[in-house]
């Protein structure tokens, strides 16, 4: 095994792009990087069925998010999966829209419960595996540290109720006491 130097790792051509679909029809992304110790590394993500959010958009009574996905479904419902529990667990609607689907996570449901932090995925009849919702394309290596979305007052302004992007890209949702 030999380290690579790595002065740049050029990324640009990744700007906007989506993931790529490889011949097995795995959603794939890799983007290069250089270390805080100037070394060559490779961040790359590899799922078996994959949902990539377009657009998040905060609400006052709920968070809208699009993804696109790499054949249009139908019937594909959000699965929010407790930290903290099973119990904890809920399921919303998502409608189509052109390439994708769309839902909006309501602040009040999530509010009512003990838990406080979900994962949030896709389950689709036509897949074996759950659906991964995240953003793996594009040029961000960490987008935990810059995709940050603001907060939002729940129904009782005792929480706040917002999204955000896991270290592996993974969408989540999170209610806290402010």
């Amino acid at each position: 095994r030999r380290r690579l130097v790595c002065e740049v790792a050029e990324r640009a051509r990744r700007v906007g792009r989506p993931p790529l679909t490889a011949a097995d029809g795995e959603t794939v992304s890799a983007l290069p990087y250089a270390t805080v110790d100037g070394f060559l590394a490779v961040r790359a993500w590899r799922r078996p069925a994959h949902a990539e959010v377009t657009r998040i958009t905060v609400g006052a009574e709920g968070t809208t998010v699009r993804a696109a996905l790499p054949v249009p479904v139908t019937d594909a419902v959000v699965v929010a999966v407790s930290r903290q529990g099973e119990s904890g667990d809920f399921t919303l609607p998502a409608s189509p829209d052109g390439a994708g689907l769309v839902f909006t996570l309501p602040h009040a449901r999530p509010a009512a419960a003990p838990h406080t932090r979900w994962d949030l995925c896709l389950r689709v009849p036509s897949h074996d595996v759950p659906v991964s919702l995240g953003r793996i394309g594009g040029d961000v290596i960490d987008r935990n540290k810059t995709d940050i979305l603001p907060a939002s007052h729940c129904d009782d302004d005792t929480a706040e109720a917002r999204v955000f992007f896991t270290g592996a890209h993974n969408l989540a949702f999170e209610v806290r006491t402010p």
